[in-house]
């Protein structure tokens, strides 16, 4: 209940008073870390997903059970995981008789978000308690989780003292809050809808029709919500978020086109190129040729 009334009532100084702790922990050798092995990435995975930017779990109360393509590993309080770009993942979550919170860093070359997945009459709660701020030094930030990666066989102390590094990183750039007065606004529902929409959009299967049975309402009532206080159409919102991701692989991956409309929830890499053009006014392959 603690950690519900300090995120309600001053999320920010929350979230950085959390990596503080945890960056004297990790200072002081005391915090396990996980690493998700680096295989089949940018595929499908059941009940899963996985982003093109790193993710950084620290796990307060209750437990976490990451399964991957290849091998798994359960999170427990006091631990650290870290999830490399594109690396997909299924997690079920389990709590604790002291409740279940985690913390979810997810740094991008745009902006670092960060979120508290709390458990709250039965149910785990995310898209309410997301935030974000200014880009941190993301190619700096992802070498030094790469080093982490690399010493952990070998030198655990090194490797927690990297992760120190990185929580110190993001701990700096939540000075540079993005205030978006829109995402303030919102009802709990579109909200919900929008952090869901940002953790499935590559999932083919993710329209309307699923999103309201996951938000238990109506797909036309969830549409015309979304509408009235988004100012744009749900579909073409999971459109953006689609073409976004795409792009952002297209700069910084050597997948395929085809592969990487796959990757963003498009069946047909034709219909993927007309929407790209239409979006970006420039076909996938100029947008990667010009980067």
């Amino acid at each position: 209940m603690d950690t519900l009334v300090s995120l309600q009532s001053d999320r920010t100084s929350f979230y950085q008073q959390t990596l503080s702790d945890w960056q004297q922990s990790l200072l002081q050798d005391q915090v396990p870390i996980h690493i998700a092995p680096r295989s089949h990435a940018y595929e499908a995975i059941d009940n899963g997903h996985f982003h093109s930017h790193p993710e950084i779990f620290l796990q307060i109360h209750g437990s976490n059970a990451f399964t991957f393509h290849e091998g798994s590993f359960i999170q427990q309080a006091g631990e650290l995981a870290i999830i490399p770009s594109g690396v997909p993942h299924a997690e079920v979550y389990q709590e604790a008789e002291n409740g279940f919170c985690c913390i979810v860093i997810m740094p991008s070359i745009h902006q670092m978000g960060i979120l508290a997945a709390v458990k709250i009459d039965d149910h785990i709660h995310q898209g309410e308690f997301h935030s974000r701020f200014d880009r941190v030094p993301f190619e700096h930030m992802c070498s030094l989780l790469d080093q982490c990666e690399f010493f952990l066989e070998q030198d655990n102390s090194t490797a927690q003292h990297l992760c120190a590094t990185v929580l110190n990183i993001f701990k700096q750039g939540m000075h540079k809050p993005i205030d978006d007065e829109t995402e303030l606004k919102l009802s709990p529902l579109i909200r919900q809808c929008r952090h869901i929409i940002q953790q499935h959009f590559y999932e083919s299967d993710c329209n309307v029709q699923s999103l309201a049975q996951m938000l238990e309402c109506t797909p036309n009532y969830l549409s015309a919500k979304f509408k009235k206080e988004c100012n744009s159409s749900l579909n073409n919102y999971l459109n953006r978020a689609r073409l976004m991701h795409a792009q952002a692989l297209l700069q910084s991956s050597g997948m395929s086109i085809q592969h990487i409309a796959w990757s963003s929830g498009f069946n047909s890499p034709s219909y993927f190129t007309a929407r790209y053009r239409e979006y970006f006014k420039e076909t996938p392959a100029n947008s990667r040729t010009k980067s």
